[in-house]
């Protein structure tokens, strides 16, 4: 079985989106639906570090889509907020493709969660 051509965003993406869109428990009770984004990756070559960085900057972007932009917040806790869901969203999506090329863009981009995709780095390739 190959790998698929496409990661469906919506696991990675609607887990976060619904944290940014239901700060509280109230709210989140009332949540139906979540959105997702199709971020296509088969044009691409992961196992090279410039693939891997135009994947990581896709899947930057559909966090952004979905969660919105840090600049537009009105105050400092739905800036805190949108950053979370995006961060959340990216290391999702990180850990769904699991490639190690991927792995280490991501890595070096957000040192402080090393540890959460590093495993994927193991050399145990699923593909």
């Amino acid at each position: 079985m190959t790998r698929p051509t496409m990661l469906i965003a919506g696991a990675a993406l609607a887990a976060a989106v619904a944290t940014f869109l239901a700060p509280t428990a109230a709210r989140a009770d009332d949540l139906e639906e979540t959105e997702s984004v199709i971020v296509h990756f088969g044009d691409l070559d992961l196992s090279t570090p410039n693939g891997a960085h135009l994947l990581y900057m896709r899947l930057k972007n559909a966090a952004k889509s979905v969660c919105g932009d840090e600049y537009d917040a009105i105050d400092l806790k739905q800036r805190g907020d949108i950053v979370d869901c995006q961060r959340d969203a990216i290391q999702h999506a990180v850990e769904h493709v699991d490639r190690p090329q991927l792995t280490a863009v991501y890595d070096h981009l957000h040192p402080r969660d090393r540890a959460i995709v590093s495993a994927s780095m193991s050399g145990v390739s699923r593909g």
